[in-house]
């Protein structure tokens, strides 16, 4: 009997040795210029359970390879992966958005996990289905039997084991939720703040956007006189798994209508001192708005930078007219610059009887003008790149781009004359002198008016933040956002400082505005 027993343990100790020697010489998926590894022998193709199984609930990682691989860079969902972690007693360390899952497919659609890393801690099978069964129903099902995305998330790696799952991968753009700008994780998402009022057209990739105000120009919120409002899609999507995490889309386009605030005129300030007195105005035709970003990216993995051009077009649907009637009161005035109160005259206008308008008193008012934002523009090259992270799998957490380029910027001067008949107002130019010369049409003259620069820096870990500097019309604004509570309220700051002498309609050159910013996202 003791001798029966010596030759089985060396039977058995014969199979353990050559089912490592086997296992262990088995190419990694993944790996360049290697095929994908074979399921192994003891591995059912339609139920997925076995030697895979019974590896990974006892950690093994020489089983890993032969697993499906995804991150999620959905917020919510990363949040709840992180407090099951912590109930767990582990501790994920800095990095918390750096999920990634490990699971079998079924060919229910769903998915068996073995493994979940959340930052630098670690649960395996046992440990999940003991203290972690909500979060794995959660996260056992990333595409729905529709071809759904359930949760934003990136498949890394794809199992040959197991049953056919339905999968959108090859299709599936978007660098995850952690995008402060635009989402494109959960159902819906709708951020709103003083600045930008923002709404994904359900999961599509359709948005609508309303911007209060004209950074580009240097004129930030109410100072600009203008709102637009804008639909966003992206036109050309990014399948390049290496590149897309960060370039989602390789071409995108804007088109909308901007209109005219009708507030803070003549010189009235709303909310104290907090907000500046608007002295610009645009046209009430208002303006068409149209512009495209393509991306071109360059390198490898995660080495990758981008570089690409930028273009923003706002034109006047129509010229300043003459005869249409306006409100007067709800457009701003400007006294006019100068020494022993300049004033100016009315030629010939297409209202026969018009006369200046008059102010308050009765008293003709011909010592003042309307300045009018009319056509602006901006062309630019940007190049961005982002720091190395580890692990392909992740996305970058710091991500920095440069845009170099010119911007063009007119604001034309226009009188206000009322019709001694009807007592109806309208816009005069055509006939107006003043001292000699017509009224004032600012355009670029210098090369500095001309130039357009911005840097940008964005952190997309957990709870992003950024901050940008921008130099165009002579103007340097800076912008700064960051957390305040959690991933669903913000704080954003911006400033703008006038670098040349200030215009009659830029005061003192200096703008100042601070917003919260609160961000709502329905996980799907």
């Amino acid at each position: 009997m003791k001798k029966h027993r010596f030759y089985w343990s060396i039977c058995v100790l014969l199979t353990v040795a050559m089912t490592n020697v086997y296992v262990q010489g088995q190419p990694v998926q993944g790996q360049p210029g290697q095929p994908a590894p074979p399921p192994p022998a003891d591995t059912s193709a339609s139920s997925g359970s076995g030697g895979v199984s019974k590896a990974l609930t006892e950690l093994d990682t020489r089983a890993l390879p032969f697993l499906s691989r995804w991150t999620v860079c959905e917020a919510q969902v990363q949040k709840i992966v992180q407090q099951y972690f912590n109930t767990a007693g582990k501790q994920p360390g800095p990095d918390l958005a750096k999920i990634a899952i490990w699971g079998e497919p079924k060919k229910t659609g769903k998915y068996e996990i073995y493994m979940i890393k959340c930052g630098a801690a670690t649960v395996v099978k046992k440990e999940i289905e003991e203290s972690m069964q909500a979060i794995k129903d959660l996260l056992s099902q990333p595409i729905g039997e529709d071809g759904e995305e359930k949760y934003c998330h990136d498949f890394v790696t794809q199992s040959s084991v197991g049953g056919k799952v339905p999968s959108d991968i090859q299709q599936k753009v978007g660098i995850g939720e952690n995008n402060y700008r635009m989402p494109t994780g959960g159902r819906q998402y709708f951020s709103l703040s003083a600045f930008e009022q923002l709404l994904r057209v359900g999961s599509t990739n359709w948005w609508i956007q309303n911007i209060i105000g004209n950074d580009q120009a240097g004129y930030q919120f109410w100072n600009a006189g203008e709102a637009k409002a804008l639909i966003r899609r992206p036109l050309i999507n990014n399948l390049n798994d290496a590149t897309r995490r960060v370039v989602p889309n390789l071409l995108k386009f804007h088109l909308g209508y901007s209109y005219r605030l009708n507030d803070n005129v003549d010189n009235r300030s709303i909310l104290g001192d907090l907000v500046p007195k608007r002295k610009l105005n645009i046209a009430p035709q208002g303006r068409l708005v149209g512009g495209m970003e393509a991306f071109i990216p360059l390198g490898e993995d995660m080495k990758t930078s981008v570089f690409g051009v930028n273009v923003n077009i706002e034109l006047p649907i129509s010229n300043i007219s003459e005869e249409r009637a306006i409100d007067a009161s709800t457009f701003t005035k400007i006294p006019l610059p100068g020494k022993n109160s300049p004033t100016w005259t009315l030629n010939s206008h297409p209202v026969a009887d018009a006369n200046y308008l008059f102010d308050l008193q009765g008293q003709p008012r011909n010592d003042v003008t309307t300045p009018i934002l009319r056509t602006t523009g901006q062309v630019s090259f940007f190049y961005s790149w982002w720091l190395e992270v580890e692990g392909s799998e992740n996305p970058p957490d710091n991500i920095f781009r440069v845009d170099v380029g010119i911007n063009y910027t007119e604001v034309q001067d226009v009188g206000l004359v009322q019709s001694r008949s009807t007592g109806l107002q309208y816009f005069a130019y055509s006939g107006v002198k003043l001292n000699g010369g017509g009224l004032m049409n600012y355009r670029p003259e210098s090369l500095l008016d001309w130039a357009y620069a911005k840097f940008e820096y964005r952190n997309e870990t957990t709870y992003p933040f950024g901050a940008s500097l921008q130099f165009s019309n002579q103007i340097l604004m800076g912008d700064l956002y960051f957390p305040l509570l959690g991933n669903w309220m913000y704080l954003e700051l911006k400033y703008a400082k006038v670098l040349r002498d200030p215009r009659p309609y830029e005061g003192k050159g200096e703008y100042f505005m601070f917003s919260p910013v609160f961000r709502i996202l329905i996980p799907r």
